[in-house]
């Protein structure tokens, strides 16, 4: 049984991306994240890590996809959304935002994390 503490996991911040039917655009989404947007918050942005979840669908359903990063402190987290995230941001609308794409944002304290 290994417990991280909250100072280990700070600051989880969250993109969940709601994208419609269209022909390749969940793919072309993904690439794009996995071509060099992911990498810029964790190089320029001071996150510590990053993950990339394709979330199941419902028959149906629209895809969802969320990115996941983890700063090591609030302030870290805060100069991210001053000085970089605009940036970044503005190249997603570019690319996507007159499309059937959708974001979310959530932000939390990490109280604890378990692993094995």
């Amino acid at each position: 049984f290994n417990m991280a503490s909250s100072t280990e996991c700070a600051i989880r911040y969250s993109v969940t991306t709601t994208i419609g039917a269209e022909d390749g655009l969940k793919d072309e989404y993904i690439k794009w994240l996995k071509d060099g947007h992911v990498q810029e918050v964790v190089e320029k942005g001071g996150a510590v890590s990053a993950e990339v979840l394709d979330l199941d669908v419902a028959e149906g359903g629209e895809s969802k996809v969320v990115s996941t990063y983890v700063f090591p402190s609030r302030a870290a987290f805060d100069n991210y959304v001053a000085k970089v995230a605009p940036e970044l941001r503005k190249d997603g609308v570019e690319r996507f935002g007159k499309r059937d794409v959708s974001f979310s944002r959530t932000i939390g304290s990490c109280v604890f994390s378990h692993s094995a």
